[in-house]
């Protein structure tokens, strides 16, 4: 069992509408964790353009803060793992994908 996860997608509004540079931080019982939204990181490479967090045996995830490129911040509470989400800058909900 490889244990449990999330993924963020974000949209930028008043950012780039792929906003590189975006910082996500998950707050959990376990710990915090934060990375970065990059666009590539070699020759003519490019990455996805979303974020994973590899959760483990975290149930739940207590906050998620979204610092956009355009200094604009959104924070979440209640974000449900296992899925993958979608977060538009500047809205106050974020959506839950399907695979």
């Amino acid at each position: 069992n490889a244990g449990n996860y999330v993924t963020v997608r974000m949209v930028g509004v008043q950012s780039a509408r792929i906003p590189i540079g975006t910082n996500v931080t998950v707050q959990t019982s376990s710990g915090t964790w934060k990375k970065q939204l990059t666009g590539g990181d070699g020759f003519q490479c490019s990455n996805e353009k979303c974020i994973q967090f590899g959760l483990g045996e975290v149930v739940e995830i207590q906050r998620m803060i979204i610092e956009w490129p355009s200094g604009a911040k959104d924070e979440f509470a209640n974000v449900p793992i296992n899925s993958a989400i979608l977060c538009v800058e500047g809205c106050s909900q974020f959506t839950v994908q399907t695979p």
